[in-house]
């Protein structure tokens, strides 16, 4: 199941302890900029679906970046003396 994200079992945590986290967000998108449907085939259904892509992906990208910067916060500056790279 690569690429799949797959509930860890208790083995699972046991034996890793880095996991893969999920969030889940359920919120309205608004649609009313996405173009009508068509009646049935038609030709611009290229430039129909690209549209409708863009707009998708400028709603979620509004939608998810915020919440995105919170979860990842900011971080703490690492010490020179860990020998980290920050």
């Amino acid at each position: 199941m690569f690429g799949q994200f797959v509930q860890p079992s208790e083995q699972d945590i046991a034996r890793g302890p880095h996991l893969r986290a999920s969030l889940l967000v359920e919120a309205p998108v608004p649609l009313g900029e996405l173009p009508p449907a068509p009646p049935g085939p038609c030709d611009d259904l290229d430039e129909n679906a690209r549209r409708a892509v863009a707009v998708l992906a400028r709603e979620l990208n509004e939608l998810l970046t915020p919440i995105v910067a919170q979860v990842e916060g900011p971080h703490p500056p690492v010490s020179a003396a860990t020998g980290a790279d920050a």
